[in-house]
């Protein structure tokens, strides 16, 4: 696979995959960028589809890192400062990333200076309104809105780093375009926050890239407030390099 950037420069980049579209040949190439402790953790997982979206994963990831850093995709190590807490790279105290997997789709998001998550669902997944219910619920009645509605929320729970803990009824977003409205103090001003959507191969993506809390508002100018259009990269072609 290879990973297609755009022209515009950016704090972050993202890249994704159906994994249909990824070889055998590839997955092993994937699979050889994992530590032990990667390899031993997706071992676990029961469903072999699971095993092969996690080895996709987590071996994208390291790609994206790589092109993030220019260093090695296998030199990569992970860990965490504390129980549930987000993983770490060593080395790249700067550099934040998320990764998602879901039923044949992979993606992955890298971004300095900031807090980043992402998110993928098929399209056709029915999610009821009231699991993404907001004072914007009435904007989400499009065609896959509430699916749409469920990426950005998630893609910001995962940046923020609590998760589904954080209660999607307390983020309230819009979808066209996507921003973020109000949420808990947590994330800082809203308004510094850049959220992107995406539609590839039936599934929904959602990336969200805001300030970490000590930055506040001076992210935002930073980085040019909303940012404008800033993200790098989309999909990944075959040929892995």
């Amino acid at each position: 696979m290879k990973l297609v950037k755009s022209k515009s420069s950016a704090p972050f980049l993202w890249c994704g995959v159906a994994t249909a579209e990824i070889g055998a040949q590839e997955l092993a190439q994937l699979e050889g960028l994992l530590d032990d402790e990667e390899r031993a953790r997706i071992a676990r997982l029961r469903a072999a589809s699971m095993r092969r979206d996690a080895t996709a994963a987590h071996g994208l990831r390291r790609m994206l890192l790589a092109a993030f850093t220019g260093k090695p995709a296998y030199s990569f190590r992970f860990y965490h400062e504390k129980s549930g807490a987000k993983p770490k790279a060593e080395g790249l105290s700067q550099i934040d990333f998320s990764l998602t997997h879901c039923h044949g789709y992979v993606a992955a998001a890298a971004g300095e200076f900031g807090r980043i998550g992402i998110d993928a669902e098929p399209l056709g997944r029915m999610v009821e309104p009231r699991l993404v219910a907001g004072k914007n619920v009435k904007s989400y009645e499009s065609p896959g809105g509430t699916v749409i509605a469920w990426t950005l929320k998630e893609a910001l729970s995962k940046a923020e780093g609590s998760g589904l803990a954080v209660g999607f009824s307390r983020l309230d977003v819009a979808i066209d375009p996507p921003r973020l409205l109000a949420a808990p103090d947590s994330f800082g001003d809203p308004t510094c926050w850049k959220l992107e959507r995406h539609c590839h191969a039936g599934f929904a993506i959602a990336i969200a890239f805001g300030p970490p809390g000590s930055f506040g508002k001076s992210f935002g100018k930073r980085f040019g407030g909303t940012f404008g259009d800033t993200s790098r990269g989309v999909c990944v072609r075959h040929g892995l390099h």
